[in-house]
């Protein structure tokens, strides 16, 4: 499981780990084994990293010159996604890795962003019902979910629609 009770957040010149901006970004996901796999390589890579650099590791964000609010948030030991030193990967580098890796495929240009709509997009075209992917992005309501993915879920009626009537032409 993966637990998402804090997060960074971009202000004027820099950056705040605070707390999720609503009730319903506080979320537990469920992962499946291989996900829960890669996590553990990542955390394992950034253990030998830091045990590498003889303590130079930031343990904690406390001393980042883009991070403010850390003082609150003494429970901040580790980030998943981590850059040198163990510090986070903020939206500017990671807006950086994206482009480099789309450039190295010769895929399309798409901001970090545009992953979680594709994430949304697919999981509702697999047939994951509303409800839960709209808990699953840490929206605050379906209704608000529905109005983003509207244009996807015309296209999940029409499939409705299509097995519908492939389920009548069986019966008949």
């Amino acid at each position: 499981r993966l637990h998402i009770h804090q997060s960074i957040h971009r202000t004027n010149g820099g950056y705040r780990l605070d707390v999720p901006k609503t009730v319903a970004s506080y979320r537990t996901l469920a992962l499946r084994p291989v996900v829960g796999e890669v996590f553990k390589k990542i955390k394992a890579c950034q253990e030998a990293e830091e045990q590498r650099l003889e303590g130079a590791w930031k343990t904690n964000c406390k001393n980042h010159p883009l991070i403010t609010g850390t003082e609150e948030h003494t429970g901040c030991t580790q980030f998943v996604f981590t850059r040198e030193l163990g510090l986070p990967v903020l939206g500017h580098s990671a807006y950086y890795r994206l482009k480099t890796a789309l450039t190295s495929i010769k895929a399309p240009p798409a901001r970090v962003h545009d992953l979680r709509h594709t994430f949304a997009s697919d999981q509702l075209l697999a047939g994951t019902p509303m409800s839960e992917v709209s808990r699953m992005m840490g929206h605050v309501s379906v209704a608000f979910t529905l109005k983003i993915y509207t244009h996807i879920v015309d296209e999940v009626q029409g499939k409705a629609a299509e097995a519908t009537a492939n389920m009548l032409e069986e019966a008949m």
